[in-house]
């Protein structure tokens, strides 16, 4: 987290490698697991009010041990005031 006056900002990536060990799906990618995501948020206080967003990426997955159902990335983006 970084912080300048009255702004906040926050960053992370995360990387897995969830991977099936055993059976005959063994190396294939865990179901619904992305291997790469990504976050990123910055807040900024107004008084008594603070302002804020958040934005969440993660890349495609599977929806099955054989992989061969792939599922798109997504991201979500939240706004907010508290």
């Amino acid at each position: 987290t970084a912080t300048f006056d009255r702004l906040a900002l926050d960053a992370s990536i995360d990387h897995a490698d969830p991977r099936v060990t055993e059976g005959p799906s063994s190396g294939n990618q865990l179901q619904r697991r992305a291997r790469n995501a990504v976050r990123a948020s910055a807040e900024w206080a107004e008084g008594a009010w603070t302002h804020g967003a958040e934005w969440q990426a993660a890349e495609h997955r599977y929806d099955d041990l054989a992989n061969t159902y792939r599922l798109g990335g997504y991201g979500t983006l939240a706004l907010y005031t508290r």
